[in-house]
């Protein structure tokens, strides 16, 4: 009975992680860099999938003693798999945004060498909040490394996209004065954040260096009442007028409702 049980839950991880794969919905969960370490996960899997099948003929064949016997099934392990058919994918949204914390970003000191310093303010930070600001903090320095310059602005409008945005951040905050008073345009959903005023609300996406349980809350604070419900996403254009340890501050200039992109997150 272990190993039927067992065999069960390989093939119900083989279908939840090729569904996932298929439908490019895996990176609601991981960091799209991880997917091919996933696929050599998948076929390891298939692999071992066909061990305990071969373990289970040989077992039912030679009629063993307690092989119907429940004693020692991983009935956990079976229930743990079965989760992700029981419930279907979904992305992060406002909901998630005080147990996954806000990034903050501040300009580093002139002894850090215009390293960009990243502080996780969170209702209850804990050591994972430590370890992924390190993990965002490498991240960062990589790109920086690999980036062709600072994101070009079209008709005086800086316009953010998901290969430049985390560029732009960093840019953004190391050069304060070179930013303030342009136009920047960027997507994101609504959300309201304590740190902001009533007629305020944030332009958020969640930006994930590994994986969903490691992701935070990134994004510009528009000054304007939010004319849709949190979750909307929304593309925002305004002038930047200020930006502080709680973010960018947009002035509202224009909004339109979209829709939610494919790939919601932020990859740095």
């Amino acid at each position: 009975m272990k190993s039927l049980v067992r065999l069960l839950a390989l093939l119900i991880l083989n279908y939840t992680l090729l569904k996932l794969l298929k439908t490019e919905q895996i990176t609601y969960y991981i960091n799209p860099r991880f997917i091919p370490l996933t696929k050599f996960a998948l076929v390891f899997l298939m692999i071992l999938s066909l061990f305990t099948l071969n373990d289970l003929l040989r077992a039912f064949k030679s009629k063993e003693n307690g092989f119907w016997s429940l004693k020692g099934v991983p009935f956990l392990l079976l229930l743990a798999v079965l989760t992700p058919l029981a419930f279907s994918p979904k992305v992060l949204d406002s909901s998630m945004a005080n147990q996954k914390g806000m990034i903050s970003y501040q300009q580093g000191s002139q002894d850090q060498a215009q390293d960009n310093s990243i502080n996780r303010t969170s209702t209850s930070p804990n050591e994972n909040d430590l370890q992924s600001v390190q993990q965002l903090d490498d991240s960062s320095s990589k790109n920086r490394a690999t980036q062709t310059g600072p994101v070009a602005s079209t008709n005086g409008v800086f316009q953010l996209n998901d290969n430049n945005y985390y560029i732009f951040i960093g840019d953004l905050y190391n050069n304060k004065d070179k930013y303030i008073g342009k136009e920047i345009e960027v997507d994101g959903f609504i959300m309201h954040i304590d740190l902001l005023g009533p007629n305020q609300f944030l332009a958020a996406r969640y930006l994930m260096a590994c994986c969903a349980a490691d992701a935070s809350v990134i994004g510009f604070a528009v000054e304007s009442k939010a004319p849709y419900p949190d979750n909307t996403w929304v593309r925002v254009r305004g002038k930047l007028t200020k930006i502080d340890d709680n973010g960018p501050y947009l002035k509202l200039t224009k909004i339109q409702r979209i829709t939610q992109p494919a790939d919601p997150y932020i990859y740095p």
